[in-house]
């Protein structure tokens, strides 16, 4: 049968690119990988078709059975892509990445409450949010200073709120079918701001 629980705790490197294509998986840990190279590609044998390109990324893609994921020794990440995960309720193993990345997604993650544990991130070239039907707020930003391109918040239901945002500075903002999102209640702090797309 499938294999629905890995865990190679002692493992610190991946060098290469790295698979784990399961549909069933539940639970994947590297606890103690500290050094990504290749990409980490978790996905849908089905689904998950699209592949990473090379570098330090980690992809979630369309796992319905994963609730557990685990890279809390991981410090630094270029890209993240973060998709069609039913099951995942917070992005908490992601606390120990700092400083810069280039792109983030977030996209339909229909059980996902909190961006908690991305607070530790300053600086990001693209980062998108949409279609998290449970997502109540960004506050889980709140150590975000820059986007140098585009922040993309869109089709998120519950959100009411941008005030996680802080001061940071964001080049493009587009805010777009947020149902219970009636104002712009952080938007008002941002500095750098050349467009901005409700």
């Amino acid at each position: 049968g499938d294999i629905t629980s890995i865990a190679l705790n002692s493992v610190e490197n991946i060098f290469t690119r790295s698979y784990v294509n399961s549909p069933v998986i539940e639970s994947v840990s590297f606890s103690s990988l500290d050094n990504l190279t290749g990409p980490l590609s978790i996905y849908d044998s089905v689904a998950g078709g699209s592949l990473l390109g090379s570098g330090r990324a980690i992809k979630l893609d369309e796992v319905p059975n994963l609730t557990s994921f685990d890279v809390s020794s991981l410090t630094s990440l270029n890209d993240a892509l973060i998709v069609n995960n039913v099951g995942l309720t917070d992005l908490s193993s992601f606390s120990a990445i700092t400083g810069n990345t280039d792109d983030i997604t977030i996209s339909d993650n229909t059980a996902l409450t909190s961006l908690n544990g991305l607070s530790n991130i300053t600086d990001i070239e693209n980062i998108t949010i949409e279609n998290n039907n449970v997502l109540a707020d960004v506050s889980g930003l709140t150590g975000l200073t820059t986007v140098s391109n585009t922040f993309s918040i869109d089709n998120n239901d519950i959100i009411t709120d941008l005030s996680g945002l802080g001061a940071a500075n964001i080049e493009t903002l587009t805010i777009s079918n947020n149902l219970a999102l009636t104002q712009l209640t952080g938007v008002e702090n941002l500095s750098g701001l050349t467009s901005l797309t409700i």
